[in-house]
């Protein structure tokens, strides 16, 4: 999913409060998800004449990037040679409707260059059960069991104000630079169940004041009287003689000021488009319905 940080959610990050919230380490990495899926009607016939009757002879491993249902080939084989591969695998094979999201981390300096990566490890950060997502603790405690590798928890609490969200928010962010991490994800859930996430990362500005987020649509001065009738003008010169002809002349003339808005950045001008058109049939002595050299 796209996350966005606190400032540019929805609500300006009115809506994290009351919630119990779970700040997670952000790893530098490629995202992955692991999943099955069910083989073809003939494989799976096949395998029950060759009476086999293992997960792995009914459901295919789908390893999928961000992108990608089917992930590069040299990022798919990091997580096949990974230590991870084989607990992930024993997890799906129980769990075949789950999906287990994690970061590849790759030999080397990360993407940003803030981490560097002395092994290929696959680090869980979130797990789909077919109908929701499991909270951290529950990824936390499945991780353990299976022995997989879950990111870690770097604060947890419960917010009355945005101010007081955003203090924490900093604890974490000088948490991040001490163990040399991207960031943090915060983790919560809406009243339905849907996951209500964001994310505050160390290369992401600050600003000094309350960010200033005014709603509705841009207010734009209207496009000029000459500009709209230079726009009616070029339906003129595309019709002619049938630019009398109302139902013919009103689409072209609108679609002409309304690029005109376009290129000059303006809303509607104060004339309706209609009474434009009327203005220059007046101004050039063109009569509605007459054609007329």
């Amino acid at each position: 999913m796209k996350l966005d940080k606190i400032a540019h959610l929805t609500h300006s990050g009115r809506e994290l409060l009351g919630k119990y919230i779970y700040f997670t380490e952000k790893r530098d990495g490629s995202c992955l998800a692991i999943w099955t899926k069910k083989k073809s009607k003939l494989q799976r016939f096949i395998s029950k004449l060759m009476r086999r009757h293992a997960m792995a002879d009914f459901y295919d491993f789908v390893i999928s990037s961000r992108n990608q249902e089917i992930a590069e080939k040299s990022i798919a084989n990091d997580f096949k040679c990974s230590g991870e591969c084989a607990p992930v695998t024993a997890y799906l094979i129980e769990n075949p409707t789950h999906i287990v999201f994690g970061e590849i981390l790759r030999k080397g300096l990360s993407p940003t260059r803030i981490e560097k990566h002395e092994k290929v490890e696959f680090i869980v950060f979130d797990i789909y059960d077919g109908t929701q997502f499991l909270n951290y603790q529950q990824v936390h405690q499945t991780c353990y069991h299976y022995g997989m590798k879950c990111v870690r928890l770097f604060g947890e609490g419960r917010f009355t104000s945005v101010e007081s969200l955003l203090d924490y928010r900093d604890q974490m962010l000088e948490m991040c630079k001490e163990e040399k991490r991207e960031g943090v994800v915060l983790k919560t859930f809406h009243e339905d169940g849907r996951p209500l996430y964001a994310k505050e990362k160390l290369d992401i500005a600050t600003p000094r004041g309350h960010p200033k987020i005014e709603r509705g649509q841009p207010k734009l001065p209207p496009l000029p009287f000459s500009e709209a009738m230079g726009a009616v003008d070029k339906a003129y010169a595309d019709l002619g003689e049938d630019f009398c002809l109302k139902v013919k002349a009103m689409p072209i003339v609108a679609r002409y000021i309304q690029k005109e808005m376009k290129k000059h950045i303006c809303s509607a001008p104060e004339i309706s488009f209609y009474d434009l058109y009327r203005q220059y049939c007046k101004d050039h002595n063109i009569l509605f319905g007459e054609r007329k050299g």
